[in-house]
């Protein structure tokens, strides 16, 4: 029975994919013999605006380890199409699913994305310096992540500040909902930003697992951990939809710190096409 239900879901795939698409941009961007291999996959619409610059994928190449389009946050903006404009570079270095709606823009600066990264439905990233995001980070729905200001403003002095800077968000992070990071911004491993806040600045001193919320974003909290572990995030849910009413829970009901987070060989059933 289990047999039969991965060849149906198999077939299903073959139909969901954007095989113009995902032919393209393999062809495009890859070596002949990568590209064989199809390890970018396109789900749904996609504008490609440019593909001048180049695509590196620095891991193993499969089948499917980049998916583009895929819903998997189940926001309204992961039906519509992804935005791809590569005029330098993007660099993957993972596995990495980026949901619909998404605008993925390389002008003049680098993209660097960690292995077993999610970017959900409608955000933002655009570099014109670099742009950093980390091992097993995630960036939930409707964030924006640029290194610019845009546009130069001359203030009353007459004076012309830099609109650039390079941003760096760190391994296991939690960009939360609505998240402005802009640039300069350093992040260090394990942090959370409140939805909607605004990060501006270089926290990479104040130690890893900040709280950041606010605009512009203040640290709230130190040496937090997100539970990126999904059997344990399992366990978590019904403990409290079954107790509804308790505030806290000790973490020794998870185990010990290691708990907190996964191997790639847990990430993989996330991450797989079907």
């Amino acid at each position: 029975m289990g047999k039969v239900k991965k060849i149906i879901r198999f077939i299903l795939l073959v139909f969901k994919i954007n095989w113009i698409k995902t032919i393209y941009i393999n062809f495009k961007t890859q070596s002949l013999l990568n590209a064989l291999c199809f390890p970018i996959i396109v789900f749904g619409k996609m504008r490609i605006y440019s593909l001048k610059g180049q695509i590196n994928l620095n891991c193993d190449i499969k089948f499917g380890t980049i998916i583009f389009g895929k819903d998997f946050d189940h926001f309204p903006q992961s039906l519509l199409p992804i935005k791809l404009l590569v005029n330098h570079k993007i660099t993957f270095f993972g596995p990495t699913i980026i949901s619909g709606g998404s605008t993925i823009t390389s002008w003049t600066g680098e993209i660097n994305i960690g292995k077993y990264t999610s970017i959900g439905s409608g955000n933002v990233i655009k570099s014109n310096v670099r742009v950093d995001l980390g091992d097993y980070s995630r960036i939930v729905s409707n964030c924006i992540v640029m290194d610019t200001n845009v546009h130069f403003v001359a203030n009353q002095n007459n004076s012309i500040s830099n609109i650039y800077g390079e941003i760096q968000i760190g391994k296991y992070c939690w960009i939360n909902s609505g998240t402005v990071v802009t640039k300069g911004t350093k992040l260090p491993d394990y942090s959370i930003t409140g939805r909607n806040s605004y990060i501006n600045k270089d926290y990479s001193s104040e130690g890893d697992g900040l709280l950041i919320v606010g605009t512009p974003g203040v640290i709230k909290s130190k040496n937090n951990r997100q539970i990126f572990n999904f059997r344990n995030e399992s366990k978590l849910k019904e403990y409290f939809l079954a107790n509804i009413n308790e505030k806290n829970l000790d973490a020794s009901f998870i185990g010990y710190e290691a708990n907190f987070i996964e191997e790639d060989k847990d990430f993989q059933s996330y991450y797989r096409l079907y």
